[in-house]
């Protein structure tokens, strides 16, 4: 047992959890994490200013276990309170959850053990879409992959087009390694930022096939994944990134460069797929932006290692987005 120097207990793992309208969900939430059975952890509930009963429901947890402790704040958005998790945050390791998910009772104690089995700074798991109370999850063959600074940097910029997961709530990672690292405040794709900066300070990470988290998909989850202004800020993210490795990883420059291409695409296609806010007031004149760059950036899209049915899409945003309205059965909102 670790103590720190006023006699503090550290506990291994500190798991944030930004706690901001989900009355509903939060019980669920804490209760799988309670369930552990790596127990030797702390979690944090971060009060993001919530303006229903959360507030008294994180203070009615820190009575029932000593474990659960509780920041409030004002409201500043999921990163604003991931951030105010991180500072309070004590663990040698530390994990997130949303606070409407849940997960498997073996989830921290499988990651911990991935992690320390193969020295790497984070591990990660698989996670399954569920929308009931209850998480059902047929686990396939164990599958673990190692992979050094190298080709964890080729699979977040998606060189050989593998599925890549940029969400920060499926692992586990050194506190060491994160040091100063925060998220990205006010911006709506701060996995992807934070993701970027983990992995430079980074050597190795594992991955695992094994389903232990529970992604909440209910039925208010179509008008949530409508396109909003604040999509746009994908474009911000990968041009950031793009200017680092201009300044600092010249090895990384034409990868980057292609996935902030590749976000015009993305976001042309969600908006084809799962509609658009009418909140969102200057859409047409955003859309005519998309289409045209991403005309512009058609020659080197069309060469960039994509599975056909992505460059048929491509072909078919570039001539017009509405020829693929068809395929799909949602209004916009």
């Amino acid at each position: 047992m670790i103590q720190d120097s006023t006699g503090k207990t550290i506990p291994k793992i500190s798991i944030i959890v930004p706690v901001y309208k989900v009355e509903k969900y939060l019980s669920r939430c804490v209760k799988s994490i309670l369930r552990q059975t790596f127990t030797d952890f702390e979690l944090i509930l971060v009060d993001d200013g919530s303006p229903d009963k959360c507030p008294q429901m994180c203070d009615g947890w820190v009575k029932k276990d000593k474990r659960i402790r509780v920041v409030h704040k004002e409201n500043g958005g999921l990163s604003s309170a991931r951030n105010a998790g991180l500072e309070a945050a004590r663990g040698e390791y530390i994990g997130f959850v949303d606070s409407d998910d849940m997960i498997a009772e073996d989830m921290y104690e499988y990651l911990l053990q991935l992690l320390c089995k193969n020295q790497a700074d984070f591990s990660a798991v698989e996670k399954v879409i569920f929308k009931t109370d209850k998480l059902k999850v047929k686990q396939p063959r164990v599958k673990e992959k190692v992979l050094d600074k190298k080709e964890l940097f080729e699979l977040f910029f998606r060189v050989t087009d593998e599925n890549i997961h940029y969400c920060v709530w499926d692992k586990l990672f050194k506190r060491s390694v994160i040091a100063e690292i925060r998220f990205w405040e006010g911006m709506r794709f701060e996995d992807i930022d934070f993701m970027f900066s983990f992995l430079q300070n980074c050597s190795k990470g594992v991955f695992s096939n094994q389903v232990k988290y529970g992604w909440f998909y209910n039925d208010e989850s179509i008008t949530r994944n409508s396109l909003v202004k604040e999509d746009m800020q994908l474009l911000d993210v990968w041009g950031k990134i793009v200017s680092i490795c201009k300044k600092r990883m010249p090895e990384y420059l034409y990868y980057a460069q292609m996935n902030y291409k590749r976000a015009y695409m993305g976001l042309l296609g969600k908006s084809v797929k799962f509609g658009v806010s009418n909140q969102y007031q200057s859409w047409n004149n955003d859309r005519k932006y998309l289409v045209k760059n991403l005309r512009k950036y058609f020659a080197d899209l069309i060469k960039w290692r994509m599975p056909l049915s992505r460059k048929v899409l491509l072909c078919i945003l570039c001539v017009s987005p509405s020829l693929l309205s068809f395929h799909f059965n949602r209004k916009a909102v």
